[in-house]
């Protein structure tokens, strides 16, 4: 599990995409979307 913080999900995609082990077929992933809902 990998979790990150992006402004929208096409730049976690981009993010995801960058990574060697993605690019490389070395890993699969999924994203999900996870909203803040208290601070």
């Amino acid at each position: 599990m990998l979790i990150f913080q992006a402004e929208s999900l096409a730049e976690a995609e981009k993010i995801v995409a960058e990574d060697p082990l993605i690019q490389n077929g070395c890993v699969t992933y999924e994203l999900y979307q996870w909203c803040l809902v208290a601070e």
